[in-house]
This record gives structure tokens, C-alpha cells and sequence, in this order.
């Protein structure tokens, strides 16, 4: 490549500075040239960030901005920081703690300079490891079924939908997006995840997604990352949140009513939560889909069972009189 676009690569940080400078030293013996790079902590606790600061100070990293968020924003404002600030052309805004292969970024800017208008960024494979490289047993992300290997392929919307539809298998770390498209797509706050809406974005848009079929990153597992939770974990429950949300996004303009109360009943674990609000934005949400179902579903197989079968035969004997539609 005779001309190398600015790259932006940001790290977010809460209370995991150790991988965090691990996954720096792989950003900088990755073979390209021109990168614009930030780390950005969310409100650690000041000794994690006094690891960050001393480690950048030991490697003279003056190409690096360090910003501390005095409070924590979480994922989706944090990334958002990092857009208002780049110049770069290309942004990877999803790595954290985890590791490039040294090719990486070259591979994919080669693969976007080579797009079309419609393509808005790229995603690749990752293999996951725990403690070291090569601990994951052969597991990989975003590997896809029917696809040739070493052949890029760009996924049309409508693909990228039906796939969405089943699972995010997008796997962020390996994701490069196009800053422009970014910019005027920023990431929605409101969620607590910040990849899977950005992908319901695109297929919304009718924009494209490209597929490099190899490895790209090394994706890291922890016991304490928010992957590896328990279901009844107050973030694995907000996470469940978000999936319902986006899901139900992708299917706002189809008549597809039995996959939307399939999907909402994905939402058991929220019911049976001790979380309030959740519990709140899950009925309002099943209301507003007509989801009566969905309730004798919740009835039948919750420990709020009594009050639930109250309601829904409450609701039947006024549907009946014509008082209240179900």
C-alpha cells in the first residue's frame, strides 16, 4: 500500500489496566504505520489508572492520548468520545483488552480501500484465550458456516439481518468501521451494549458489512467479564435487555408476530429478576407488542405465576365483555 489512511484505534478501560497494556504493546508491533491512538479509562479506581500512567510513561508513548472520565459513562458514551476526537478515516473502537495480530490493521484497511460506498466497515475471526494465547481450545468468533475461506464476502443487509436475527455473531474486536459513517451513526446510550445496535444501524440503513475470513485478533475471556457471568447477573440481565431490543428493531417492519413473542419470551430470566425497572420496561414492551401470550407463557412457568394467571384472566373476561382488547 504506497498511502496509509489514519487509523484510530481506542482502548476503554475500567479496572483492567494490566490486559489493557498488554493489548497496547500489540497495537504497537502491529506492521502499520499511521495510527491515531487513545485510551480512554471510564472512572477506574485511581491505582488502576496510576498503572496506566506508569506504564505509558516506561514506554515513552507520546503518540498516545490517555483520557480519564472522572465519572463512568459507560461503553457506548465512552466510544463516542473517542469518534469526537478522531481525524482518522477508519476507527476500531471495540478492542479493550484484547490482542491484534501484527497484520491486522494493514489486512483491513486493504480490504475498505477496495469497498464500495455501500460497505460501512469490515469484521474478521477471533480466537478466544483466557489466561495466555492458545488457552482458548480452538474456539473462534465469527467464523461463518457456508462461506469460503480466504474469500472476502460483503454481507448485504438482508443477510446481515436474517444472521442478526439468530445471534450477534459479529465479533467487536475484530470489527473496523468507516469514521464518516460513524460519525453521523454514533453510539446509542441508551443501550448498555455498544456493538449489536450499531449493527441493527446498518441493516436499517441498507448498508453492507465485509467479511475477512482470518483470524485477526485474540480475543480475552475472564472470569469477571461481563461474557462470563451468570445469567441472574444484574449485567448479564441487561445485556438480555439489549438483545430483545435490537432484535425487536429488526423485526419493527415485519409481520412476524410469532418471532417476536418467541423473543420475549427470552426475557423469563428479567421476570424473574429482582429488578424493577427491567421487570417494568419488559411488561410495557410485551403490552406494546400485544404480547398477551407472552404472559400465560411467564404464568405458567415463573415463580410470579398467582398474580400473572390473575391478570391474564382478568384481561380475558374483559376482552370477552368487549371492555379490553388482549
Amino acid at each position: 500500500m504506497s498511502d496509509y489512511p489514519l487509523v484510530i484505534v481506542c482502548h476503554l478501560c475500567f479496572n483492567n489496566a494490566k490486559y489493557i497494556c498488554e493489548a497496547i504493546t500489540s497495537v504497537r508491533e502491529t506492521s502499520y504505520p499511521n495510527i491515531q491512538h487513545f485510551v480512554i479509562d471510564d472512572a477506574s479506581r485511581p491505582e488502576e489508572v496510576d498503572v496506566l500512567r506508569g506504564f505509558l510513561e516506561k514506554i515513552d508513548a507520546s503518540d498516545i492520548t490517555l483520557i480519564v472520565h472522572e465519572t463512568n459513562r459507560g461503553i457506548p458514551a465512552s466510544q463516542n468520545h473517542a469518534v469526537e476526537l478522531a481525524r482518522g478515516k477508519y476507527f476500531i473502537g471495540s478492542i479493550s483488552d484484547d490482542l491484534m495480530i501484527p497484520s491486522r490493521i494493514e489486512s483491513d484497511v486493504d480490504c475498505l480501500e477496495e469497498s464500495n460506498g455501500n460497505v460501512v466497515g469490515l469484521f474478521s475471526i477471533a480466537e478466544i484465550f483466557h489466561a495466555k494465547i492458545g488457552d482458548g481450545n480452538g474456539h473462534f468468533m465469527g467464523r461463518l458456516e457456508g462461506f469460503s475461506p480466504g474469500i472476502n464476502h460483503t454481507l448485504s443487509s438482508s443477510q446481515l439481518r436474517d444472521m442478526l436475527l439468530k445471534k450477534n455473531f459479529i465479533p467487536a474486536p475484530t470489527v473496523m468501521l468507516k469514521t464518516a459513517w460513524l460519525r453521523a451513526n454514533r453510539f446509542d446510550t441508551t443501550y448498555f451494549l455498544e456493538d449489536y445496535p450499531q449493527w441493527v444501524k446498518v441493516v436499517n440503513e441498507g448498508k453492507s458489512l465485509m467479511y475477512r475470513p482470518e483470524i485477526s485478533t485474540y480475543y480475552r475471556r475472564l472470569e469477571q467479564s461481563f461474557s462470563a457471568r451468570g445469567r441472574k447477573d444484574y449485567y448479564s440481565l441487561r445485556i438480555r435487555q439489549d438483545v430483545i431490543r435490537c432484535r425487536m428493531e429488526l423485526m419493527k417492519d415485519q409481520q412476524e408476530a410469532h418471532r417476536k413473542f418467541d423473543e420475549l419470551r427470552d426475557g423469563i430470566d428479567i421476570f424473574q429478576s429482582d429488578n424493577l425497572r427491567l421487570r417494568r420496561w419488559l411488561l410495557a414492551t410485551i403490552r406494546r407488542h400485544g404480547g398477551a401470550g407472552v404472559l400465560y407463557y411467564f404464568a405458567c412457568h415463573t415463580n410470579r405465576r398467582y398474580p400473572l394467571r390473575f391478570a391474564w384472566y382478568l384481561s380475558k373476561s374483559l376482552a370477552i365483555l368487549g371492555l379490553q382488547r388482549i
